[in-house]
This record gives C-alpha cells, structure tokens and sequence, in this order.
C-alpha cells in the first residue's frame, strides 16, 4: 500500500493526532481524580519540580504548549498556591518559578501514578517496538522544525 492509496484517516499525522487526543483524554481523568489537576497544570508543575524549567520561556521551549495557555495556566497555578513567581535577582525583567509545598506534596504522589500509567502503555509493545517507536518520534520532532521546502 502506498501514501497515494491511503485513505486520509490513515495518515500518519491523523493517527497521531486521534492517538495524541485520546492518551491526553486518558490522563486528565487520572489528574482530575488523583489531584484535581488539569494536564496542562501538570506537566508545568512536573517540569518545574524536575528542575528542566525555571521560567514561562523554558516551559515554552520543553512542550510547545502556546505561550497564552502556558501564562494562563501558571496564573491559575500561582493562585490556587501551587507555584510561586519571584523576580530573577540578576535581571528583573525575568520572573522564575518554584514549586510550593502542596505543589510538591501534589506531584509527589501523582508521579507514580502517572510513572506506572507509562508503564502500562509500554506494556502493550514489545521491547523493539518501544525502541522504534521512540527513534520514530524523534525523527518526526526534527522532520516537523523542516519548512514545506526542506521536506
């Protein structure tokens, strides 16, 4: 079979995409019941907690999230008290972020759920096929930064 017999519900961008939709379906339900959590919330409080992102421009750059979404989302973190701003003392144009207590209790125990939630959804695939499928993805990161030119 080839790209030109495909019916468009096969691509590979839409398989994707329906895949993508329905594992984040998936986990708003487990952060929701575990810790009234949206996913978004998460992986912000997630990323500050692993020391990966210090600011809104690092979140920004480890999950492309947009950047209105990621501000709005940080602003609902820093009220409900989950994430503390304080402006960078070497350029206080700058604002970082840290974790509050309950936002560390919080991903403390939502990430061994969401670790053994991993876990089961690799359970599905054979070692190789994890293997592939990671290099897959990495390929298709880099192919994606391409312009339609370059492709």
């Amino acid at each position: 079979v080839t790209i030109d017999e495909i019916e468009v519900q096969q691509f590979l961008t839409y398989r994707l995409a329906r895949t993508h939709m329905r594992l984040n379906a998936q986990a708003i339900r487990i952060l929701k019941r575990n810790a009234g959590l949206t996913l978004a919330q998460w992986r912000i409080i997630a990323l500050i907690a692993a020391g990966e992102c210090q600011n809104s421009s690092d979140i920004e750059r480890q999950i492309g999230m947009d950047k209105g979404q990621i501000s709005r989302t940080i602003r609902t973190l820093t009220d409900a008290g989950y994430v503390i701003v304080k402006v960078d003392s070497h350029d206080h144009r700058r604002s970082n972020l840290e974790l509050s207590t309950e936002a560390r209790v919080i991903y403390d125990k939502t990430l061994p759920i969401m670790r053994n939630r991993q876990r089961r959804l690799l359970a599905h695939l054979e070692d190789d096929e994890v293997t592939a499928i990671y290099s897959a993805l990495e390929k298709l990161e880099r192919a994606a930064e391409f312009s339609e030119d370059e492709l």
